[in-house]
């Protein structure tokens, strides 16, 4: 499977080198609705289930850790059967990130790339597509970053308060699920590592919430079709959500958007029977890449037509520069985050200052070595100068018997 899969991941490249490609972009919102800002959390708690109260978001803290991830082909029957992969990870405080597209500072640039290129950011053994971006290569504001991201505990962006459903790490390693209000998500408390927004709440508590998401994260202002659409199509799909046991699980179906794949709600069936009890929607579509050590494990749904070629006939598929990532890497024991700053730049910034406080104590004690050393030789020297002088000075009163005793024997 291994030499399949590689075979496969060079057709890919060499399908798209030189070629037009035709994306396969599943949007859930149009005209900038990504940035509506009567989307806020009071309209999103005011939306939900009053069985909740004003609860947004859900939590765990895993109870079974241990450093491994387990990947596994997965197939789903449906009306027909659907193919994917699946990853589970058991310790994610420590194995796994968000990643920006290429590298840190990704999102500023609004730069695209595959997912496979991001993944060398971290040396991810395991690496899917995540957060939502601007697909359209004509508008200015291509590529643009969306939704709340925090990667390795430095805040990339927030949303200003705009809500669409949220995954989330928090430094003690509770994960989080849910719509979150501005001050949580730049928290110093108990502040995130890791945050990525991505568009469905889909499953709470173990049961469907596909109806109540969809309302919270749609305004009426908005164009309720295109979000229905989204909710309804088959397409392929990526899914992140966790267990009862705080274990992770990132879910990838293939497919194409109107033809093959998967819906939400036949996602959430799923996700149900394999025991999660909260999950959320990524970016799907053409977005939809699984990469395992630098190989693409899916069939990415972009059509990719060589030069030359006809503009109606087709080669092969090929992957698409996609925005934030999720990677899964090996366990990273050093590693702990601050709400701000990366744990590399506290602990570089903490090295330098005890070298410094090291050095500096050093000197004062060669120099309190030093001082004593001078001292005891300058002492030395004095009683030796004083000494000599005495003893002279005691010969020439006895040679001129200026003695005190001869003094009296005169008397």
């Amino acid at each position: 499977m291994l030499i399949m899969s590689k075979i496969n991941f060079i057709l890919l490249i060499m399908s798209c080198v030189s070629s037009e490609s035709i994306s396969d972009d599943l949007v859930p919102y149009m005209n900038g609705g990504h940035l509506d800002q009567m989307r806020n959390h009071r309209y999103v708690r005011e939306c939900l289930k009053t069985q909740y109260g004003e609860l947004t978001y859900e939590s765990i803290k895993p109870i079974e850790i241990d450093s491994t991830f387990i990947t596994n082909y997965i197939g789903y029957e449906t009306d027909h059967l659907q193919f994917g992969h699946r990853t589970v990870i058991k310790n994610p405080l420590k194995m796994l990130s968000v990643l920006e597209p290429l590298k840190s500072g990704g999102c500023k640039t609004s730069s695209l790339a595959y997912v496979h290129e991001s993944a060398k950011q971290q040396k991810c053994r395991i690496a899917v597509n995540a957060g939502f971006f601007n697909p359209f290569e004509t508008d200015k504001d291509y590529g643009k970053c969306y939704g709340n991201i925090i990667s390795n505990g430095n805040l990339v962006q927030d949303n200003g308060g705009i809500q669409n459903a949220n995954f989330g790490i928090r430094s003690d390693g509770t994960l989080v699920i849910g719509y979150l209000p501005e001050k949580e998500v730049i928290d110093k408390k108990n502040p995130f590592l890791q945050l990525l927004s991505g568009v469905g709440w889909i499953l709470r508590n173990g049961s469907s919430y596909l109806k109540e998401s969809e309302k919270a994260e749609c305004k009426e202002s908005e164009t309720t079709g295109t979000l229905d659409k989204f909710f309804n199509v088959k397409s392929a799909r990526t899914m992140i959500g966790y267990d009862a046991k705080g274990h992770v699980h990132i879910v990838q179906f293939d497919g194409k958007t109107g033809k093959s794949g998967i819906n939400l709600y036949e996602a959430v069936e799923y996700l149900k029977k394999i025991g999660l009890i909260n999950a959320i929607n990524f970016d799907g579509g053409g977005s939809a890449t699984y990469v395992q050590d630098s190989i693409i494990l899916n069939y990415p749904s972009n059509e990719c037509a060589m030069n030359g070629a006809p503009t109606s006939q087709q080669f092969n598929i090929c992957p698409k520069p996609v925005s934030t990532i999720i990677c899964v890497h090996d366990e990273q024991i050093a590693e702990s985050y601050d709400a701000s700053t990366s744990m590399s730049h506290c602990c570089n910034r903490n090295y330098v200052l005890v070298v410094v406080l090291s050095s500096v104590i050093a000197v004062c004690l060669l120099a309190m070595v030093f001082i004593s050393n001078s001292s005891s030789v300058y002492n030395h020297r004095v009683k030796d100068l004083f000494g000599g002088q005495k003893d002279a000075l005691k010969s020439l009163l006895e040679s001129n018997e200026y003695s005190t005793d001869g003094d009296s024997e005169k008397e």
